[in-house]
């Protein structure tokens, strides 16, 4: 039996990953463990990750909840659609590439607009807006409130980052 295939197969046997708060549980207790049935599986990460360890080897929970549902591990990396990385319900999970996943990221938490893609001008007294577009930084223009720069960072989004834009 091929390696994925078997650690799919333990996996459906020992693990929930159907649960509706989108964490991960153990179904079945795995030999030699102290784990009880209902309890989330793994622990997080120093960057908000679950993971958990099946077979000697530690996955993301994301990873192994793709594999379940998919027969096969994500071609590229696992998006969470609504930025919460602790919620892998399958519907919130997506198999993107590195930069299509870069599109969804938040807004900085050093952002002081308010609005994802706008920042203060401070020379022209203006509300800024820009968006990444090919690993370059494009200007949209300068706006006199955040929202009408927002707007402007919203329909580039949509015409450059397709659905995977993320506002917010």
């Amino acid at each position: 039996m091929e390696l994925v295939d078997e650690i799919r197969q333990y996996a459906i046997s020992y693990l929930d990953t159907n649960c509706p708060d989108g964490q991960v549980r153990w179904k079945n207790r795995p030999p030699r463990s102290r784990i009880s049935i209902g309890q989330v599986a793994g622990r997080v990460d120093k960057d908000g990750y679950r993971r958990i360890v099946l077979k000697g080897r530690s996955y993301v929970a994301s990873r192994i909840v793709w594999l379940v549902h998919n027969k096969k591990f994500p071609e590229g990396v696992i998006d969470h659609i609504n930025n919460n990385v602790s919620d892998n319900r399958i519907e919130n999970l997506r198999d993107v590439t590195v930069k299509q996943n870069s599109y969804n990221r938040r807004k900085p938490s050093t952002n002081t607009s308010g609005f994802k893609g706008v920042v203060f001008h401070k020379r022209d007294k203006k509300w800024q807006a820009c968006i990444e577009a090919n690993g370059k930084v494009k200007f949209l223009g300068y706006f006199d409130n955040p929202t009408a720069a927002h707007q402007a960072y919203c329909r580039a989004a949509d015409e450059i980052h397709g659905p995977y834009a993320n506002y917010g």
